[in-house]
């Protein structure tokens, strides 16, 4: 018998693209779709799928608007990755939507922030391990270990420590995001018993992002920036 189907084939996009960068929770590499599934066989393209959908063990995110994403395969073969909740989507108005045109110059500009960003992000969230390794009173801190809630889901944050008995999560944030996107992990973490603290890694000195002012009202009028000074002075 002769099988359609043949797992070491090279995998292959869709002529179009639902969603062209997303976020790969593990390690925070932000992966532009069609390049990737070119690099994939269909087993490691279908293997990926189960664990998306079924043990939650890899997640990946829309990089414009920071909404869960699952990878799909259309009828007439090659595969994409979608929102997994449209409305979530629609509410934050990304645009990666169904049916939204994006031009060129758009197309370009996102993909270069975002090569940009996983850079960023990465080292921000190595300088914060270590700021936190520096102080005694915070215990060992944990990377991208996964939370998981029974009515809630699960979230990865970058890093997770403790310090006295206090549970405490830092999400590194070097893009600005959706208010709807902070809210629900927020609300995800107090209801675990822990405090969220986002992390910086610049600030500009006029013209505040959304974000920055609104952690800096939602959080006493204090904002968290962790750079190589910050390092430099904590280790010493």
């Amino acid at each position: 018998m002769v099988i359609p189907f043949n797992p070491n084939d090279r995998a292959k996009s869709t002529a179009t693209l639902q969603v062209e960068m997303v976020r790969r929770a593990s390690d925070g590499e932000i992966i532009e779709v069609r390049n990737w599934i070119a690099t994939q066989t269909e087993k490691q393209i279908h293997s990926l799928r189960l664990k998306i959908r079924r043990e939650n063990s890899e997640n990946f995110s829309c990089f414009y608007c920071g909404h869960d994403v699952l990878l799909r395969k259309h009828k007439r073969g090659g595969h994409y990755f979608a929102h997994k909740e449209k409305t979530a989507a629609e509410k934050a108005d990304c645009i990666y939507q169904q049916n939204r045109m994006i031009s060129s110059e758009e197309r370009d500009r996102i993909r270069y922030h975002g090569q940009r960003e996983g850079m960023r992000h990465i080292k921000t969230k190595e300088l914060t391990v270590r700021v936190l390794r520096s102080d005694p009173r915070f215990s060992e801190p944990e990377i991208e270990k996964r939370w998981t809630s029974f009515s809630d889901g699960w979230r990865k944050p970058d890093v997770a420590s403790k310090w006295n008995a206090q549970q405490i999560v830092f999400e590194v944030q070097v893009s600005n995001t959706y208010p709807q996107v902070v809210a629900e992990r927020t609300d995800f973490y107090r209801k675990q018993g822990a405090l969220l603290i986002w992390i910086y890694d610049r600030l500009k000195e006029k013209d505040w992002r959304t974000l920055h002012a609104d952690n800096f009202c939602s959080n006493g009028q204090h904002l968290f920036l962790v750079d190589e000074e910050c390092v430099i002075l904590s280790e010493t």
